[in-house]
């Protein structure tokens, strides 16, 4: 034996709280969906690390993304429900001027 998995763990928007799996599509590029998406720090998209990073806004720990199979109503696949409880596409504009 190598190892053993005792937790799986999927993380589908850069920075946001992780999503809990119970198992998961492992490619070459990781586990399907993991960080696929990100959001732009403001004024820095042609920067090296465009990113906003927990590091800068500890609070997107409290919004909680999770792919959805089939996908959300609004035609999203990544919907991220808010500190409120509201579910947004991770598409929604005034989800990223929450953050």
């Amino acid at each position: 034996m190598r190892g053993t998995v005792s937790e799986l763990w999927r993380y589908p928007v850069k920075s946001m709280a992780e999503e809990s799996l119970a198992e998961a599509p492992v490619g070459w590029h990781g586990v399907a969906g993991d960080r696929r998406w990100a959001f732009v720090r403001p004024g820095r998209v042609a920067s090296g690390f465009p990113w906003l990073t927990i590091r800068e806004h500890p609070e997107m720990n409290r919004y909680r993304p999770s792919l959805r199979q089939p996908e959300h109503p609004d035609g999203s696949s990544v919907v991220v429900r808010t500190p409120a409880g509201e579910e947004l596409s991770v598409e929604y504009p005034t989800l990223a001027a929450q953050l």
